[in-house]
């Protein structure tokens, strides 16, 4: 039986056989094999555990995670304690699928741990019966116990479930000290991980591929979350505007309580395939939910590094899933609680889709075409630091990153000095002005783009600094005015090129960025002139805003989020309050007094004299001066006997009090003449009938708030019609 066909077919649910065999292991095992890269996950469940588990297959060995010993508990009792070492391998000569465990065995009371291997070894007896057999080897191989196991039909759903697992087994995460250990673990997990992130990343041409300065943005979140936890985890007190007609002398207190989504699922990208998973996990840990992470499979390196470290750290509260796109149609097929993607708009078309079939909540964050306007009036200082920052993303990050400035639109009376500067600091670059990709697909796609500009460069393509086919390398290269149906201003760049725009004023900016399809995920506004920067952030439409600053100053915030709007994403991905309300359920509670029924017996049995009072008593109660400020939400309750809280029709809305009289029968001119005074008295345009129709988390459905930091040193709040802008300002300027 070949090595390929043994992958197929050890893949299944297993179930110990009935009755009458030896069944000493107890385990109900769900295995999983994938073959590129060799890979075997296994989910073990018993009476006394539950274990999800998966290892590389191989001759080397790894440090185990801490379930791992759910594997290595022998007949007698005897179980592993410490650190242990595991390695998976194919017996090719047996057929046989091997798992090892290697470290300090305790053998009881009577003596001190010693070093022993515990051997797993699975074999076929046909399609539907496996052998697994559990040996103890030191000086020589012992056998311990064995059991026979039968499969389940194997399908396509058979196998390890990790939402499943996580939303049923996994390690609590309720209370506030059980979200602070684990942000503790994250922060070791990433202090103690760097370099080997690093050494995955650049093996997979992750540009930058060092992970330090990721590291301390990640780590300073971490502190900022512990900070807010304290008071996120209690509940938040609600005004009770309820009209004082239908409160009928009972009080209640209103409170928000932030509870867990469940199991989100973590779609990363591969252009930061490590920060996007961790910072993102951040969020979803720290607002108490479980963590499933499916990597890019661009960067197996990086995905292999993610899966161990988050074994070997986060046991129990995140999981690491590699794979393709059947991985991302099994894991939210699953049933997640909240879905999160970060990449392509055209993936997360797919994405949004499936999400759909499950009414599975998400969050996107797209990128999008980022533009940057430069002002008239800067001088040379000012247009260095502008095309330093530029640089940073096109060159130092590849412009494979979300936050890249994608195009420019600089004002026609310092165009030639913006594009000297350009020009001078692009050829300073030397060697580094060759940028390399990722892959030969996202190389092929910047030679696509530049032949299709048909428009002068700057600096100059040559042999030294042009497109390298083997190294996968493009040029740092601006590209002055090409025309507006070119690609190059159609789509995302991502990538080393920089459409040059001259406009003549700060309007016609804004004209062009509004004339792009995707809105952008950031815009960047640099000049000294208020007025203009009112009008840029006030009339473009972007995720986020920041005048005379660049993107890592915009992400380092942690008390402002960082997310798109419209085709450039929506939802809060990472960072402040949001970041948190994102991934948790928002419950809206209301505790009412104890004499709550005794007050309706009292008004359900209380009977006015005449109907007119009644009609009257309601209407001088709606007419108070804090009723009539909020009557869009006023609402009347009709019985016989028009009281209160009577027995007939349930609460209805103002607007509907008519219909509900003429089928009553009331409709003498005594009814309609109050009723017609009620409707001119309170008359609104009907209110669309939604969930999020009154409160606060109406304007939040309906607005995009827009975090925008400026270098004027001066902070204020603007709204605009359909936009909501908290705006942020620093007390310097980059200069």
């Amino acid at each position: 039986m070949g090595q390929s066909l043994q992958a197929e077919s050890y893949a299944g649910d297993w179930v110990p056989e009935p009755a009458g065999e030896d069944d000493s292991t107890g385990h109900v095992q769900k295995i999983r094999v994938s073959t590129n890269p060799h890979r075997v996950t296994f989910e073990v469940h018993s009476t006394r555990y539950h274990s999800l588990l998966c290892g590389d297959v191989g001759d080397g060995w790894s440090s185990a995670p801490d379930d791992a010993e759910a594997l290595a508990v022998d007949s007698e009792g005897k179980r592993f304690s410490g650190n242990l070492e595991w390695r998976h391998q194919w017996i090719a000569e047996s057929g046989l699928l091997r798992t090892e465990l290697h470290g300090p065995k305790v053998c009881g009371p009577e003596g001190p741990p010693s070093e022993t291997t515990l051997r797993i070894e699975r074999k076929l007896l046909s399609v539907d019966k496996m052998m697994v057999q559990l040996q103890i080897v030191d000086e020589e191989v012992k056998d311990v116990s064995q059991c026979t196991y039968c499969r389940k039909a194997a399908t396509s759903t058979t196998g390890p479930s990790p939402v499943s697992f996580l939303r049923e087994h996994g390690r609590p995460l309720k209370t506030l000290e059980d979200r602070l250990a684990v942000l503790d673990k994250v922060g070791q997990l990433v202090a103690d991980s760097c370099e080997e992130i690093s050494q995955a990343q650049a093996t997979d041409r992750v540009v930058p591929d060092k992970f330090h300065g990721s590291a301390k943005m990640i780590l300073g979140g971490i502190a900022f979350y512990k900070s807010l936890l304290p008071e996120w985890v209690k509940p938040e007190p609600v005004e009770d505007l309820v009209p004082v007609p239908l409160k009928a002398g009972v009080e209640a207190e209103w409170a928000i309580y932030n509870e867990p989504k469940g199991v989100c699922i973590n779609i990363t990208p591969w252009n930061a395939p490590a920060t996007i998973t961790l910072a993102n996990a951040v969020s979803m840990l720290a607002a108490g939910n479980h963590v499933v992470v499916k990597p890019p499979e661009l960067v197996p390196a990086v995905s292999a590094v993610l899966r161990r470290l988050c074994q070997r750290y986060l046991s129990g509260y995140v999981w690491v899933e590699e794979g393709g796109k059947e991985v991302v149609e099994r894991l939210i097929d699953e049933g997640a609680d909240h879905v999160s993607f970060t990449g392509g708009g055209e993936i997360a078309k797919l994405v949004a889709a499936r999400c759909g079939q499950m009414l599975t909540p998400m969050t996107l964050e797209l990128g999008g075409k980022s533009p940057a306007f430069v002002d008239a009036g800067l001088d040379e200082c000012m247009l260095r630091s502008i095309v330093q920052e530029i640089l940073e993303t096109k060159v130092f990050k590849t412009g494979q990153f979300c936050c890249a400035h994608d195009y420019v639109l600089v004002h026609e009376s310092v165009l030639s000095a913006f594009c000297r500067v350009f020009k001078v600091m692009v050829e300073g670059l030397g060697a580094k002005r060759n940028v390399r990709m990722l892959g030969r697909k996202q190389y092929n796609n910047m030679i696509r783009l530049f032949q299709d500009c048909q428009a002068e460069c700057i600096p100059p393509v040559s042999d030294e600094h042009g497109f390298h086919d083997e190294a996968m390398s493009v040029p740092m290269t601006g590209i002055l005015a090409p025309a507006r149906d070119r690609a190059v201003l159609q789509q995302e760049i991502f990538g080393p090129l920089l459409p040059i725009l001259p406009v003549r004023d700060v309007q016609e900016a804004v004209c062009i960025i509004n004339a792009v399809a995707t809105k952008p995920l950031i815009a960047y506004c640099y000049t000294q002139d208020r007025q203009v920067e009112a009008i840029f952030v006030n009339n473009v439409p972007a995720g986020n805003i920041a005048v005379n600053g660049g993107p890592m100053r915009m992400i380092s915030n942690y008390a402002a989020n960082f997310g798109g709007t419209g085709p450039s994403g929506m939802g809060a991905g990472f960072w402040g309050r949001d970041g948190l309300k994102e991934f948790s359920n928002r419950k809206h509670a209301a505790d009412q007094s104890t004499h709550l029924h005794r007050a309706r017996y009292a008004y359900q049995s209380s009977q006015f004299a005449e109907e007119d009072e009644a009609v009257a008593c309601v209407r001088d109660s709606l007419r108070q001066p804090q009723a009539s400020e909020r009557r869009t939400g006023l609402m009347l309750s009709w019985s016989t006997e028009y009281t209160i809280f009577g027995s007939g029709p349930p609460s209805i809305p103002i607007w509907d009090i008519r219909p509900t009289l003429v089928r009553a029968g009331r409709t003498n001119s005594r009814y309609t003449l109050v009723l017609e005074q009620l409707m001119d008295a309170f008359a609104e345009p009907k209110p669309r009938r939604q969930r999020s129709s009154f409160g606060q988390a109406s304007l939040s459905a309906l607005s995009k708030t827009t975090p925008v930091f400026s270098c004027f040193g001066q902070s204020f709040e603007k709204f605009a019609p359909q936009e909501s802008c908290s705006t942020f300002f620093s007390s310097t300027m980059k200069a």
